[in-house]
């Protein structure tokens, strides 16, 4: 929070920050409750070694792609 602070100090009119942090604060508290009962349904059906497995498999073809990507367009 304190990092989003500090972002909308440089990119929002001072006027509307106030607002601007009490909505992501709001919505941040929002997701949180929607995300957390989703994640424990997921850890319910594939079960919790399953789902870092997987996470792990993700993570690892999405920075493969990344890589391969970084050094076809030469970056």
């Amino acid at each position: 929070m304190i990092a989003s602070r500090t972002v909308l100090q440089k990119k929002v009119a001072h006027s509307f920050q106030g607002s601007v942090f009490g909505a992501n604060i709001i919505l941040a508290a929002f997701l949180s409750s929607l995300m957390s009962p989703l994640a424990a349904a997921v850890e319910v059906l594939i079960g919790y070694v399953n789902v870092l497995i997987y996470l792990g498999i993700v993570l690892l073809l999405i920075s493969f792609v990344m890589g391969f990507i970084g050094k076809r367009w030469k970056l």
